[in-house]
C-alpha cells in the first residue's frame, strides 16, 4: 500500500464529508420547536434532505477509517512508532502524516558491495 493511496482515500472521504455535514445542516434549517408539557420536541426543516446528509456523512467516513487503519500498518511495517502512535491517539494527526514524505528505510541487513558475505559455521 502506497501512501498515495492513504491520501486519496482519506481526502476523497473527508470531501464528500463536508458535502454531507452541508446537507444535514441545510436539512436542519428552518426546522420547528414544540413545547409538549415542558419538554421540546426540534423537527428538521426537510426531513429528506436531513436523511440524505446524515446517509452520505456515514458513507463518507468509511475510506477515511480504511485510510487510517492503511496507514497504522504502513508506520507499523515502517517501524515507525512515533508516528503509529500519533495516528492511533490523535486523529488530527493524519492530516499531517499524509502529505509529510517518509524517511528513507533503513536497510536491516548488512550489504556486501564486490565481496562474499563471511562464512558461517
Amino acid at each position: 500500500m502506497r501512501k498515495s493511496v492513504i491520501r486519496t482515500l482519506y481526502l476523497a472521504g473527508a470531501a464528500v464529508l463536508v458535502v454531507g455535514l452541508i446537507l444535514t445542516i441545510a436539512g436542519i434549517a428552518g426546522g420547528a420547536s414544540l413545547t409538549y408539557y415542558g419538554s421540546t420536541a426540534s423537527t428538521p426543516g426537510n426531513p429528506t434532505l436531513f436523511a440524505i446528509g446524515l446517509i452520505i456523512v456515514v458513507l463518507a467516513v468509511i475510506p477515511m477509517i480504511i485510510a487510517w487503519i492503511m496507514a497504522l500498518v504502513r508506520t507499523a511495517q515502517r517501524s515507525d512508532w512515533v508516528w503509529f502512535i500519533l495516528l492511533l491517539v490523535i486523529n488530527a494527526s493524519m492530516l499531517v502524516y499524509i502529505f509529510v514524505p517518509d524517511p528513507p528505510l533503513t536497510p536491516t541487513a548488512p550489504l556486501y558491495q564486490g565481496q562474499r558475505p563471511p562464512m558461517t559455521q
